[in-house]
């Protein structure tokens, strides 16, 4: 499904039941943190990227501002409208000083112009300057073309003024992991180039904007590897090591450089979007968002083909750690393999030492008897030892093996033994 269309079924089937009526309720800290991560979670599965993706990231490379601010903007919108009513019987209903009531069981009351206070201050509006405004242009009551004139002015602004809101809180927002979406991203705002199926080398470049990508820079945070990079282990593997300097990709980088300086608008933009800029610059470029303005046709082509590299670049890199872990789980084999051959080998040596023993000690049985089955006593040497007679039950005293000098005969032989 189209990132486009899974962030409109969103809005028309979640996020307007988060919003219903939220100009005449209001929310504690605890309430509104619920709602946002209700958000989070659904714009972080539009874009398929992980729990760890940055918030304010996921809000602005879709264009959607956080709800407290949609909450202010819905209040104060909501506000004018009731200034601007033709109907005397809202204002009556609704004067500055009017308390509501949070919830049944909240002994807690605020003031609804308060509220409509702090709504229009995180919007750098006043109340008091809506009121002028109002007294200003509105001069007489029965004037309903001067009223509708007044709202629709200031709904535009309340709009554009929700959306600089939402501008500065990105603009703003100082994480290190956010540097390169905001040279792709200078405003948040859904790209055409987001509008479409996000799957493939797609996927791959959006999370390497987003900085919740699979290189060592971003796992070894959560696997507590090394940030090396697998494939050169010359550096960190980082966005911009991984699109400008590791030699692994030298082949795939020089056709996308080619492919990018050769077109239409590398011709005229090169030199400024790639040649004289940073680290950053150079990987923003290389994924399809260069410094310069450009038409629509050029934003397709340019994308199409930064994707293509970039699937490349991947692929590769896919292939060497594949080959790797291969390699890896080969010698684990191997050694395995070894070790289950070693302890067979220590296995079979046991066995063998121990059936030579009771081969031994069945014939010197034999032997010490009298039975003559292995030869007489003196033609073995073992046999001559005291030692080895106790073991196979001859008295040293008694070297015949006569019924007397059996151990099962003579106790005293017994306890000895």
């Amino acid at each position: 499904m189209p990132v486009k269309l899974r962030l409109t079924v969103y809005k028309i089937y979640v996020r307007t039941r988060m919003e219903y009526a939220a100009q005449i309720w209001f929310v504690d800290s605890k309430q509104a943190a619920s709602f946002e991560a209700v958000q989070q979670e659904a714009l972080k599965d539009i874009l398929q990227c992980n729990s760890k993706t940055n918030n304010i990231a996921a809000q602005a490379i879709l264009g959607v501002p956080p709800l407290a601010i949609r909450r202010s903007h819905l209040l104060v919108t909501w506000y004018t409208k009731v200034l601007a009513s033709s109907s005397p019987t809202l204002l009556a209903l609704l004067p500055p000083d009017t308390e509501w009531v949070r919830g049944v069981a909240m002994e807690r009351r605020q003031k609804w112009s308060s509220k409509v206070g702090k709504a229009a201050d995180m919007l750098h509006r006043s109340m008091e300057e809506i009121n002028k405004s109002y007294q200003e242009e509105v001069r007489f009551e029965s004037c309903l073309l001067c009223k509708k004139t007044w709202y629709n002015k200031w709904s535009a602004l309340l709009r554009k003024d929700s959306l600089e809101a939402f501008n500065k809180k990105w603009t703003e927002d100082g994480s290190s992991r956010l540097a390169l979406l905001k040279h792709t991203l200078p405003v948040p705002v859904l790209t055409r180039q987001m509008e479409g199926t996000l799957g493939g080398a797609k996927l791959v470049a959006t999370k390497l904007r987003l900085g919740t990508h699979a290189l060592r820079s971003s796992l070894h945070k959560s696997d507590g590897g090394s940030r090396e990079c697998p494939c050169c282990a010359a550096d960190v593997e980082d966005v911009a090591h991984f699109l400008l300097h590791c030699p692994a990709y030298k082949s795939q980088r020089v056709c996308l450089v080619d492919q990018l300086k050769n077109s239409k608008w590398g011709y005229n933009n090169w030199y400024q979007c790639y040649v004289m800029q940073d680290d950053a610059g150079k990987c923003a470029t290389l994924l399809g968002y260069p410094a310069t303005l450009w038409s629509l046709d050029e934003v397709l082509n340019l994308s199409v083909c930064c994707v293509c590299g970039i699937g490349n670049m991947y692929e590769v890199r896919s292939a060497i750690l594949q080959e790797a872990t291969d390699k890896k789980a080969e010698e684990a084999k191997k050694a395995k393999k070894k070790k289950a051959k070693k302890k067979k080998t220590k296995k079979t040596k046991e066995l063998q030492l121990k059936a030579a023993k009771s081969t031994h000690t069945i014939s010197y049985f034999f032997t010490a008897t009298g039975t003559g089955l292995l030869g007489p006593a003196d033609q073995d040497p073992l046999l001559s030892s005291p030692l080895s007679r106790v073991r196979v039950g001859v008295d040293s005293s008694n070297p015949s093996g006569d019924e007397s000098g059996r151990m099962g005969d003579n106790p005293e032989n017994v306890s000895d033994y």
